[in-house]
């Protein structure tokens, strides 16, 4: 494929998921983090949470787990096995549109292979129980996930990493992997629920979450996060709607 048809196919890519945090340039400044849609006891806590870090760039590279309620996951670095790789990058893709797999494939491979060569793209894994059923599935982490314009400030674990299921039951690894979840998985300690993160350029993040009805957007919002629940079977629904409103005093 030409290069040019290359990086179209990118930007079609892109633009069917929400943008990434990597690609932003405007989220500068402090603002305030306002909860728009909770349908979760760990929304307004974790909302909290945010606040303390509100003086931060939106934009900024940071896990912004500030209450002792929320922890990371303990993930374990392994080899980079690309075999694994490849089926995590090509899971972006809707179903309906597998002509399109190899191409962002290759496309993957050639522009992390620098990064490939000097160590810098990372594959990690855990073994937990991310819908709360009481098994052990093993979740994988992949950084970078976007590879456009790649560089240091752009590589980011919290919002430059693919997530994904290699073993699991047949119906959560479908629901899961059939998103392309990109970002972060955090645990709330008091439910002791995980919680996929996303941060996002579109402050009405999160789908699924506003139902039948029209998108909220709060007056002057610039960027969003978007939490998720992951329910047995079911995988990931979208949970919290966080705005994200520069400029303001932190309140909620």
């Amino acid at each position: 494929m030409p290069v040019r048809s290359m990086k179209v196919l990118s930007r079609l890519l892109l633009l069917t998921l929400s943008i990434p945090l990597c690609a932003q340039e405007d989220a500068r400044g402090q603002g305030t983090y306002r909860l728009v849609r909770a349908l979760d006891p760990s929304c307004r806590p974790y909302t909290n949470n945010l606040n303390a870090t509100a003086s931060m760039d939106f934009a900024a590279c940071h896990s912004r787990l500030t209450d002792p309620r929320f922890g990371g996951t303990q993930w374990t670095e392994v080899p980079l096995d690309l075999r694994v790789a490849e089926k995590i990058v090509k899971g972006i893709l809707p179903k309906v549109a597998p002509q399109r797999a190899d191409p962002v494939w290759h496309q993957w491979l050639n522009e992390t292979e620098a990064w490939r060569a000097h160590g810098k793209v990372k594959m990690w894994e855990a073994r937990i129980d991310i819908d709360g059923n009481g098994e052990l599935e093993t979740v994988v982490r992949l950084t970078p996930a976007f590879t456009d314009r790649l560089s240091e400030d752009r590589y980011c674990l919290h919002t430059n990493a693919y997530i994904y299921l290699i073993e699991a039951n047949k119906d959560l690894l479908e629901n899961f992997n059939r998103r392309g979840w990109i970002g972060d998985l955090i645990r709330d300690n008091d439910t002791g629920h995980y919680l996929l993160i996303e941060r996002s350029s579109n402050p009405a993040v999160g789908g699924g979450i506003w139902g039948r009805g029209s998108p909220t957007w709060l007056r002057n919002a610039a960027g969003g996060v978007a939490v998720y629940k992951v329910l047995p079977t079911w995988g990931p629904i979208a949970v919290c709607n966080i705005q994200w409103v520069p400029g303001q005093a932190s309140r909620n």
